[in-house]
């Protein structure tokens, strides 16, 4: 009972262990996604930038500007080739007027190409104003979890300048669902991972801690049950009958001959004692010259007497 105890409390650890290192594994590798994601995202702002960004705004904007307008188009045009090359949601670029945000360029939907009517130029963007005047306000890059249906995506704000000082913000957007759909299969993987190595610690908890509680209840030298093991079965029996044996004059043998011969005097006499007992005894050495033998009483059990008569004939 206690071997099956240690056995299962070496399994319970094992598996805490395993189950701990694959939640790290999950929390680095979810981690890492997102930085690929923010990565793509200041990819795609950068890449607008140099693409439309910078070309359009580097000059003060008028809504009643035609020209203006017209460049906008050709930028928005620009923008979603881009978009679609990196596998970004959207592309803008926004301006701030008059404590106001307002839409310069943005990428196109299918239904805006294939109709050619879209207005972009200085629209409102309307639920993100605030956002984007605090992008504005400190100058740094801000990343946002945009879930407010029925908008669902992640989104970068990265102010930039112009050569000529002209300040607007570049937005890019990546779907929610694509960095959903990484982040669930990450968790698979790690819940496959902690599962598999579930599986395969019972097996090697048996090769390593079942042979540890083995050692725990045996003698080193004998191979003889220990003092530990004698203690456990002494709570097993219902009659114990326990008989104690030492080899006399053993100190001055050892000390005579050495500890080598001591030793193999004692791995002989437990020898002996394994030939000249009963099977239904049990033998065990508790201590340097100390024997013990125990039987639970019953008819089979071999009396006290032919027991010291038989070891005394040896």
């Amino acid at each position: 009972m206690i071997r099956l105890k240690i056995f299962g409390m070496g399994v319970v650890v094992l598996s805490l262990a395993l189950m701990v290192l694959s939640y790290y594994h999950y929390t680095e590798s979810t981690r890492q996604i997102l930085e690929q994601v923010d990565r793509r995202l200041l990819d795609g702002a950068t890449a607008l930038r140099f693409a439309a960004g910078d070309a359009l705004h580097d000059q003060r904007l008028q809504p009643d500007d035609p020209a203006l307008a017209e460049q906008s188009r050709r930028a928005s045009h620009c923008l979603t080739h881009l978009c679609r090359d990196l596998q970004l949601r959207s592309l803008a670029t926004l301006i701030r007027r008059d404590g106001s945000v307002y839409l310069t360029a943005s990428s196109l939907s299918d239904q805006e190409l294939i109709s050619g009517e879209f207005v972009n130029y200085f629209k409102v963007p309307g639920q993100f104003s605030d956002r984007m005047l605090a992008s504005f306000a400190d100058g740094r890059p801000h990343y946002f979890a945009v879930d407010q249906p029925p908008a669902h995506h992640r989104m970068l704000v990265l102010p930039c300048r112009t050569a000529h000082d002209f300040s607007y913000l570049a937005v890019a957007t990546m779907d929610a669902f694509v960095v959903d759909r990484a982040l669930a299969e990450s968790l698979n993987r790690a819940l496959m991972e902690c599962l598999v190595l579930l599986l395969v610690c019972v097996p090697v908890a048996l090769v390593f801690v079942w042979p540890l509680s083995r050692q725990l209840f045996t003698d080193e030298l004998t191979g003889l049950g220990n003092r530990l093991c004698l203690k456990r079965d002494l709570l097993r029996c219902r009659f114990p009958q326990l008989t104690l044996v030492n080899i006399d004059g053993f100190k001055d043998i050892n000390n005579f001959y050495g500890g080598r011969i001591g030793d193999k005097l004692l791995m002989r006499v437990g020898d002996y004692l394994c030939k000249l007992v009963p099977s239904q005894t049990r033998i065990y050495r508790i201590s340097g010259d100390e024997y013990a033998l125990l039987c639970d009483a019953s008819p089979r059990c071999v009396s006290v007497e032919y027991l010291m008569e038989r070891i005394n004939e040896q």
